[in-house]
């Protein structure tokens, strides 16, 4: 099988097909993994097993207590990042031709490249976008049926408007932006970037060395997108072993403003030790759930 075949290039495709139906695929994606999430996102957030004992016991009471509108608070700011997407595959397409053009033909070190500068500019656009959507992912969150969760010390406190979801937006940008201004929405940025850069560069670099492995065991019974779901597949649990503890830094430095890297690390290293790394795979928790 060639290469052209078994790897669809920038060149090959129809723009005027390809942005659309991405955005389409991309919004289906993104509405169903949303709640697993945002049970990741709060699953990092809490202290110890404090609000839930795993993903299951999160999902369970998120649908008892919340409903199924409790797996979709801030899905709304999450859909404009589908532009941001959009932007960052096509990134990642360009300059993989970019490479090809200039004598780089090997398919995984032009989807490392390429994957690590996709993922640089799409941060840049989404790191806003993403705190914002944090941020409303944890408001109301409940326990019991009139047990709210208490919210970390740190946190922007936030009156919104439940019957308005544009309202609920808008009162969660002023208060971030009275609260911290323009920074605000960059907290985070530098480890976001140590955490997405290398994780979009490493999947498109496993992504490309898996479909290789796969190709000559399963090229006469499986069919070719079958093994690129498979190499996906693979090479998206790689990846996440490899920056899922990264990837909870960074999440604790956007929604709690714990300040420093430095700080975030103490006080993890508090609360969960060698659990940092292992903890979220021990409780069945957020390890799996990361969507990027």
């Amino acid at each position: 099988m060639s290469e052209k075949v078994r790897t669809i290039e920038w060149e090959m495709m129809d723009k005027r097909k390809f942005i659309p139906l991405n955005l389409a695929g991309s919004f289906a994606l993104t509405a169903s993994a949303y709640p697993f999430s945002l049970v990741k996102t709060r699953l990092q957030v809490q202290h110890g097993l404090e609000n839930y004992g795993g993903a299951f016991d999160a999902f369970v009471k998120i649908a008892k207590y919340e409903g199924i509108r409790g797996f979709y608070k801030g899905f709304l700011v999450s859909c404009f990042g589908l532009i941001s997407g959009t932007g960052y595959i096509m990134t990642y397409e360009a300059m993989r031709s970019f490479l090809s053009k200039r004598g780089i033909e090997d398919s995984s070190t032009r989807g490392f490249i390429a994957g690590g500068i996709a993922a640089l500019i799409g941060r840049t656009f989404a790191n806003p976008l993403e705190i914002v959507t944090q941020r409303m992912m944890i408001m109301g969150q409940r326990k019991g049926i009139n047990d709210f969760v208490k919210i970390p010390e740190n946190v922007i406190r936030i009156k919104v408007d439940k019957t308005n979801a544009l309202r609920s937006i808008l009162s969660v940008i002023s208060s971030m932006a009275k609260a911290d201004g323009i920074k605000g929405f960059y907290r985070g940025f530098f480890m976001s970037l140590t955490t997405t850069v290398p994780a979009g560069a490493l999947w498109w670099f496993f992504y490309h060395n898996y479909q290789g492995l796969l190709e000559p065991i399963l090229t006469h019974q499986v069919p070719v997108v079958a093994q690129q779901c498979l190499a996906a597949t693979l090479g998206g649990i790689t990846t996440t072993t490899l920056v899922n503890p990264l990837d909870l830094i960074r999440t604790r430095l956007q929604v709690e403003r714990t300040g420093s890297i430095r700080k975030t690390l103490q006080v993890l290293w508090k609360e969960e030790k060698l659990g940092i790394v292992t903890g979220h795979v021990r409780h069945g928790e957020a390890f799996f759930l990361n969507e990027g």
